[in-house]
């Protein structure tokens, strides 16, 4: 929708949609999406194989998917100009919906610290896993 109606809305007699700053942020927002989408898609086969790594993949999922869904929002208000504002255009229900979304099942922050844990405990990688022993450093990737 958004995209659609930047080829349409006209600003100094162009079309918005043909200034480059807005095609690279678009652009950017393609690859969002895209990433949140793979990690979804990786976290449901995670779950469904039982792999190792799988809480790993939710909580990148979810913090993917939050992030691209905050970001695709604030997009498509600010590209729709005034009307991205009002209460006539659908914005608000993609805003409300986003800001319910981000607050399941656990914010992003709690997610990135979640990933962090998990990644310094080696969770979903056996073989770098440390049982609570210090380790010599091979099992965080330091040589």
């Amino acid at each position: 929708d958004t995209v659609e109606y930047d080829k349409i809305r006209q600003q100094f007699g162009k079309p918005v949609g043909s200034f480059q700053a807005i095609k690279h942020d678009l652009a950017d927002l393609h690859v969002a999406v895209t990433m949140a989408e793979h990690a979804a898609t990786y976290a449901a086969h995670a779950f469904d194989i039982d792999a190792p790594d799988k809480q790993l993949a939710a909580s990148i999922a979810k913090s993917k998917a939050a992030d691209a869904s905050r970001t695709a929002v604030s997009a498509m208000i600010q590209y729709h100009g005034g009307i991205g504002y009002t209460w006539e255009h659908d914005s608000h229900f993609y805003f409300k919906r986003s800001k319910r979304q981000e607050a399941s099942y656990g914010d992003v922050a709690q997610h990135r610290e979640r990933i962090a844990q998990i990644l310094i405990d080696g969770a979903g990688h056996p073989e770098r896993a440390t049982n609570g022993r210090e380790s010599s450093g091979m099992a965080a990737g330091v040589a």
